[in-house]
């Protein structure tokens, strides 16, 4: 992993202010950064995560033999084109935006999906006072984590209720474990299956999802609509239409890819409440 004082260097104050302003479309940031730093850093993962998916189709549609971690003016040109990728990109590119702004942060590794340190997270300290300590993560795909979870809880946090999920962490020892509620993540729902191809973002804080061949779609009263994609044609123009900063020969290219097996043939549209 890069270290902090290369990725301090890769963006600068200004260039971190223009990119809130202008990708996240968060308004009068250097203001709200003397008035009410918690209250921007909020109002920046939650746009964030508006804003720019979490996508594994770049690195799908990438021959193996091209196939590499992204350096950090890579990710900086993915976060500034809201092109966007997986934890990796999403938090080091966090990382890197708010150190620009003066907040105190460091990167920490973390399992994921039964794979040891195969996430990476932000911790921000002395935001709410002297020694403490905020966890910032943009990186979770599916699973929204759209607000600073203080981390001065004895054993449990307080339950976050985002999007459809219904969550809390855990100490156990040295580690924080996140655990969601059954009745908003029941074993076997649409979208706990992530691989191989999947886009995730939250439009006004609700899930828009292509995973594999199905459009997932979050209601306003907290159902997801279902929209099983028929053809490749189809799938194409949800993603135009969802994803217009993917080129069309990405998607393309991530659809003919060996470990993409998609199938267009299943029921038409359902509902579930997660």
């Amino acid at each position: 992993m890069a270290t902090a004082e290369r990725i301090s260097d890769v963006m600068t104050s200004e260039e971190a202010f223009a990119f809130i302003c202008e990708v996240l479309g968060v308004t009068s940031p250097k203001d709200k950064m003397v008035s009410d730093p918690v209250a921007l850093l909020n109002e920046i993962l939650y746009s964030w995560q508006e804003n720019i998916p979490y996508q594994t189709i770049h690195s799908i549609a990438t021959p193996k033999k091209d196939r590499h971690l992204p350096t950090l003016p890579e990710i900086k040109n993915d976060i500034m084109a809201k092109f966007g990728g997986c934890c990796y990109h999403h938090n080091v590119g966090c990382y890197m935006v708010i150190k620009a702004l003066g907040y105190q942060v460091a990167l920490v590794p973390g399992d994921a999906n039964g794979f040891r340190s195969a996430h990476v997270a932000i911790i921000v300290f002395n935001l709410s006072g002297e020694g403490s300590k905020h966890m910032a993560d943009v990186g979770t795909g599916g699973w929204p984590t759209f607000q600073l979870i203080p981390l001065d809880f004895e054993r449990e946090s307080p339950e976050y209720h985002e999007s459809f999920l219904i969550y809390k962490f855990v100490r156990q020892g040295d580690l924080i474990l996140r655990q969601h509620n059954a009745e908003s993540d029941p074993a076997g729902a649409p979208i706990t299956s992530r691989c191989p191809s999947s886009t995730d973002a939250f439009p006004k804080g609700r899930l828009l999802s292509i995973n594999n061949a199905t459009l997932l779609e979050e209601q306003e009263d907290g159902y997801i609509k279902k929209t099983y994609l028929r053809s490749r044609e189809e799938m194409i123009s949800v993603f135009k239409r969802h994803f217009p900063q993917l080129d069309e020969y990405i998607i393309q290219a991530a659809i003919d890819d060996e470990l993409v097996k998609l199938d267009f043939n299943r029921n038409e549209i359902s509902f579930a409440k997660e």
